[in-house]
């Protein structure tokens, strides 16, 4: 029993080292877009959270899905989310020609009831555990709630394309799977699925080495460097200092020229 589970640790840590996690757009692509039913009763101030909050809250769960596939190379990333353990977060790698998925859960005490806060969870934690820019994770979050809805409660659909540990993750908490179209089924019934593929890496790039020099060839001849003096560069006076220079100077002769009538004035008064 010992040796299954080594080897599977080695496989998976092999498949880590060789592939990466990538969402598979191409079939998030095929989603309808879904009309919502969101709440539009006005939010009390002590249930109010910024636009950022709420990303920073997906955000959470992402950074820490990414942390330990990729430092800790757990083979069962989760994590349990703050603010009161609201949200949860887990991904299921593929099992043979079976699909793998993050899988995340929405619990009872969270406070989600418009479009807006929903799509903002989910593109914070699609920003964070694939590392795309949020402009680009707030598009696919869109297409993940959609395709989620499309499935809405399709256990069948996730069996035949899809390891069976991605219905497994929080079964305990629930039993839909999927996204409701309703805001009221949401919280505490909802197991939001972002299907991933794995891509090979690309090995890095291989320089040709430089030819081994033989010991005792001469080097080749390198012609000596010609000394040049350098001749000092005389430095011009910028335009705008000399404007200020010559006004300096005509107003030094004007004073001078009034100085020499005040003291002949006075020098004719005096006789």
């Amino acid at each position: 029993m010992w040796k299954k589970i080594t080897l599977g640790l080695l496989l998976a840590f092999t498949v880590h080292a060789l592939f990466a996690v990538e969402i598979d757009t191409s079939l998030l692509d095929e989603a309808k877009k879904v009309r919502y039913i969101e709440d539009k009763s006005p939010v009390s101030w002590r249930h109010y959270n910024t636009g950022k909050q709420i990303r920073d809250m997906g955000r959470f769960l992402g950074k820490g899905i990414r942390y330990q596939e990729q430092t800790q190379k757990d083979p069962e990333p989760y994590v349990s989310g703050a603010p009161s353990y609201k949200y949860s977060a887990m991904r299921v790698y593929s099992s043979d020609d079976m699909a793998g998925a993050d899988i995340l859960y929405i619990g009872k005490t969270a406070d989600v009831t418009t479009t807006k806060c929903l799509f903002r969870i989910v593109s914070g934690y699609i920003e964070k555990a694939y590392d795309i820019p949020m402009e680009q994770a707030d598009t696919i979050a869109e297409k993940v709630c959609w395709w989620n809805n499309n499935h809405y409660g399709e256990k069948d659909y996730f069996t035949a394309h899809f390891n069976p540990k991605v219905l497994d993750a929080f079964g305990d908490r629930t039993t839909v799977i999927g996204l409701a179209a309703s805001y009221k089924y949401w919280t505490g019934k909802t197991r939001i699925v972002i299907p991933f593929v794995f891509v090979k890496k690309e090995a890095p790039a291989v320089t040709e080495p430089a030819p081994a020099v033989e010991k005792n060839m001469p080097m080749p001849e390198t012609p000596a460097k010609t000394q040049q003096t350098e001749q000092p560069v005389k430095g011009n006076m910028p335009a705008n200092y000399r404007i200020l220079f010559g006004i300096l100077i005509a107003a030094a002769v004007l004073l001078i020229i009034l100085l020499i009538k005040v003291i002949l004035g006075i020098h004719k008064n005096n006789r």
